[in-house]
């Protein structure tokens, strides 16, 4: 059985990344939203701990795991893995090989959500490369 709800504590800076929203994804936060939603709860400060580590702490949740069709997650992260190689460029030019809906090409990876990539995928993108 698949858990419904998931409370984990990561490193701060990696719970913020887990957390981010447009404009600011990165591949970690869309890596992990394809399968649920994170939910930032609190920071927990190094002091808290014996011995203190370097860094402070922070509690997120995750629910709504959801096991979305394999197939298609896996589509998704692999070209926005692509995307994110490159990711100060536009999508226009990062994936320059790909026909891509007109209203993503002026995009950067990190400004668009989880669902615009589920739109890119669902549209039929497909290489140039194979035509």
């Amino acid at each position: 059985r698949k858990p419904k709800l998931m409370v984990l504590m990561v490193q701060y800076e990696v719970a913020k990344r887990i957390c981010a929203k447009p404009p600011n994804m990165n591949l970690l936060a869309l890596s992990v939203q394809a399968y649920g939603r994170p939910k930032f709860i609190r920071k927990v400060s190094k002091k808290y701990f014996s011995p203190p580590p370097k860094v402070d702490s922070a509690v997120i949740k995750m629910s709504g795991i959801r096991n979305y069709e394999l197939g298609k997650t896996e589509k998704i992260l692999k070209l926005a893995r692509l995307a994110f190689q490159q990711k100060r460029k536009m999508l226009r030019h990062s994936l320059k090989n790909y026909n891509l809906p007109k209203k993503y090409l002026k995009k950067r990876p990190q400004e668009l959500s989880l669902e615009n990539w589920r739109e890119i995928v669902n549209s039929k993108y497909r290489s140039r490369k194979y035509r």
